[in-house]
This record gives structure tokens, sequence and C-alpha cells, in this order.
């Protein structure tokens, strides 16, 4: 004689599922429920920006150019013996008149050639830069030349020929820069940049206070469960 349990009104086949076997949990609403709301970053939204923000982005835009300008002048002095000229008269005008700014490179003086626009560097005066009328080897000096100049807007050559081993070799100009770069080379005027440009670099990086008004509360909260979570046994 068969016995049944008390409760178990109906036998289970083998094989079939046990009504207290746990059930495959439902996935949360956050990870299925497309209209779960999303804050304003992920929609690409960018907070607005005021003209503080912008003058501190081209300070320091203008900075960075400025920067590397200098950078890359330095490194070409440097490596490639670059030197900055200004011209205070107008002896090579009209081609370089007077205020122009000129870039030559240290050559060795029997590289210069009848026609080149060279500059002399002379003990206790200053550089003059004219345009080559004849060279000749040093017969005191084998590594040396004799180089006669005259300057294009100039009726004679230069009073007297220069005994050289290297020259500057013209070969670039500007004109009108030469009063710029003038202030530039001030101490005073250094200073002022220098004091200028860290000022806009710590205005621009000094911390603020966040100006991105405040949104919608209930934009940020999670909907309802639409689907509630399983229990065991149900």
């Amino acid at each position: 004689m068969s016995h049944r349990l008390p409760g178990n009104k109906h036998s289970h086949r083998s094989g079939s599922t046990s009504p207290t076997e746990p059930k495959t949990p439902l996935r949360r609403h956050d990870e299925t429920n497309p209209a779960t709301p999303t804050h304003d970053s992920d929609r690409g939204e960018c907070p607005k920006r005021g003209a503080g923000y912008w003058i501190g982005e081209t300070a320091l835009t203008l900075l960075a150019i400025f920067g590397v300008v200098c950078v890359t002048a330095v490194s070409a002095a440097f490596l490639f013996d670059v030197r900055i000229m200004v011209f205070k008269t107008g002896s090579m005008g009209p081609e370089i008149p007077a205020g122009s700014v000129a870039l030559v490179r240290m050559i060795p003086a029997e590289e210069a050639a009848v026609g080149d626009i060279t500059t002399v560097y002379r003990e206790n005066h200053l550089p003059i830069t004219h345009r080559v009328i004849s060279t000749e080897p040093d017969p005191d000096n084998p590594n040396g030349r004799i180089i006669e100049m005259q300057g294009d807007a100039n009726d004679s050559p230069d009073i007297a020929p220069y005994k050289v081993e290297e020259v500057g070799k013209l070969f670039w100009s500007a004109p009108g820069l030469g009063k710029v770069v003038a202030r530039l080379s001030d101490p005073r005027v250094m200073l002022a940049i220098a004091l200028a440009a860290g000022f806009i670099v710590g205005w621009a990086f000094w911390p603020r206070e966040d100006s991105t008004p405040k949104r919608n509360k209930r934009k940020h909260q999670t909907a309802p469960d639409r689907y509630p979570r399983s229990v065991d046994g149900e």
C-alpha cells in the first residue's frame, strides 16, 4: 500500500523540476531598460564656459606658441651657429633698410663668395654687414681670408679690407622688426614678460567653483523596477 506524504497531493515524475528549486533571477531594470535616465554628460552635453575660460585658453595658446618659437631659435643658435643681426643704418638699402632684422649663419671665411651679404665681427667695434666685392687668401694666415666689402647704398667700399677666419652669411631678413627685437632684449621688458606669463598661467590653472548649473534631481533618479526580483519558491 502506498502512502502519500502530507501536503503532497500529486506525485512528480522523474526529471521534473522541484518547486523549491531556485529560478533564474531576472536582470535588473538598469541593465535591460533603455528608458533609464542617464547623466547629462552621457548625452555629450558640455558645461557652459565663461569668457574668463576662453581668455585663459587663448593666453595659454599664445604662450605655448611663443615658447615654441623661443625653443626653436635657441636650438638653431646652438646647432647651426645662427645669430640675430639688427640693422641700425640703411647702408644695405633698399634691399635691407634700417630697422631690419636678419639671421646669419657662421661659416668659414673661405666659403664666402663675391656677392654674398656677410657679417664681420670686429674687436672693440660693432659688427658690420655688407656685400662681398672681393676675397683672396691671407698670406699671413693659412686659414684666413682677406675680404673686401661694400654697402649697397654706399658709393665706395669700406675703408679697409677685413682679415677674418669666419664670417656670418645672411640667409633671411625682415624689415621693421629691429625695434621689436631691441625692446625684447631689454632686461626690464624680459622681466615683465616673465611675470605676465607666470600670472596668466597661474590664473588659468587656479581652482574655481563649478559654474555648471544644477540639474533637476529627478533626472538622476533611477526609474522604478518594472520587473520585480524573483523569490525562491514562487
